[in-house]
């Protein structure tokens, strides 16, 4: 990836980031190898949509 490419992600990754600190937010844990934290799969499911593997 070129410099600009790699600093654009990072200001993505930053807006949310910021985001979750402006309101008291942390990332979920989950464990390694799993699909991520069971809330993500219900919010995934209220809309219909499911993971295969």
């Amino acid at each position: 990836m070129r410099r600009d490419e790699v600093e654009a992600q990072w200001e993505w990754v930053d807006a949310i980031r910021d985001g979750w600190a402006a309101n008291g937010m942390k990332p979920r844990p989950y464990t390694a190898g799993t699909w991520g934290p069971s809330a993500a799969i219900a919010l995934t499911e209220r809309d219909g949509v499911t993971w295969h593997e």
